[in-house]
């Protein structure tokens, strides 16, 4: 009964929907950043999980660059050579 008597004065009815509007902005940039940064990790991850990721090797392989050679000397620069070496 008093939220109804609240809600129909005209000017607290605008304040109230330009809070809601306002958290409810705030709820989802906060939402969307965070999916990013996760999705960004777990697809690194991955990528190293499965060893297609990003590597001389697979570059070379994937027509993108004609050296396969890690920069540390080794011959080929894969995924494994970067976690364990």
């Amino acid at each position: 009964m008093l939220l109804t008597k609240w809600y129909k004065r005209p000017m607290l009815r605008e304040q109230l929907q330009t809070l809601l509007t306002d958290h409810l902005l705030m709820m989802l940039t906060f939402l969307a950043s965070t999916f990013l940064v996760i999705y960004g990790l777990w697809s690194t991850l991955n990528r190293f999980r499965t060893g297609q990721g990003r590597c001389a090797a697979n570059l070379t392989r994937w027509h993108h660059s004609s050296d396969p050679t890690c920069c540390c000397g080794a011959s080929q620069q894969m995924m494994k050579h970067i976690v364990d070496d």
